[in-house]
């Protein structure tokens, strides 16, 4: 789905809204770290994030609706994107049109960054789907078993 002119990225200055997506269930579930967030240990984070130069983290925007946010974490010529979507805007698209406009905004904050990766769980077919829709190419899949 296509998305108008209503539509942006604005640079993140929301902690606390950032906090409960970040602990959102379905969220916690397709992260890497399943374990919930304290708060604390989000506020040190996002102080971080706020005054680092290799980090860019934006709330992605319909009108005045916060929808979702997406982070950048530049490392030389490559950035890793990490995104999520607000429960309530779920399935409307905004996930691909977020990491669309993020190509953009990369250009123009990290110059330096000519390749984006995403990491993302094999059973999250949303995201894989949300990142082919956007020309990413899977390189490799990582097998783990727990013993």
């Amino acid at each position: 789905m296509r998305f108008g002119m209503d539509t942006y990225l604005r640079k993140a200055t929301d902690k606390d809204l950032l906090f409960r997506w970040a602990n959102d269930e379905t969220v916690r579930k397709n992260a890497f770290s399943m374990k919930k967030i304290p708060y604390q240990e989000h506020c040190a984070w996002f102080a971080h994030a706020l005054h680092c130069d290799t980090i860019g983290l934006y709330i992605y925007m319909q009108g005045e609706t916060p929808v979702g946010q997406i982070r950048v974490n530049a490392a030389g010529n490559e950035a890793e994107i990490s995104y999520s979507v607000d429960t309530v805007h779920r399935g409307q698209g905004h996930g691909t049109a977020m990491v669309a406009l993020l190509n953009e905004q990369v250009r123009k904050d990290f110059p330096n960054v000519k390749i984006l990766t995403a990491k993302v769980k094999t059973q999250n077919q949303v995201s894989r789907s949300v990142f082919q829709k956007n020309g990413f190419s899977s390189y490799y899949e990582c097998f783990s078993k727990k013993v």
